[in-house]
């Protein structure tokens, strides 16, 4: 895979761009893990701040994205026929 410090170019910490993966990526992502569902949310104006994103409740945020994924799977599948 792309290295994730060098965006690909190469450096001491990869193989001329790419890094191999010989363990589970959670043990690398799983603290930013949850910062993924809020990066989403902004980008629809909803800001992580209270009374926004993090005064509402996790179901809905949750659901929120399915039914974006879901829109967006459906946009596909009409465009490719």
């Amino acid at each position: 895979m792309e290295c994730p410090a060098c965006d690909g170019v190469g450096c001491d910490q990869c193989d001329e761009g790419s890094v191999g993966v010989t363990e589970c990526p959670n043990k690398y992502c799983r603290d930013i893990a949850p910062l993924v569902p809020l990066a989403d949310m902004l980008d629809k104006g909803l800001l992580p701040i209270a009374g926004g994103l993090l005064d509402q409740a996790a179901w809905f945020i949750q659901a929120a994205r399915l039914l974006e994924r879901d829109e967006e799977r459906i946009k596909a599948e009409r465009n490719n026929k």
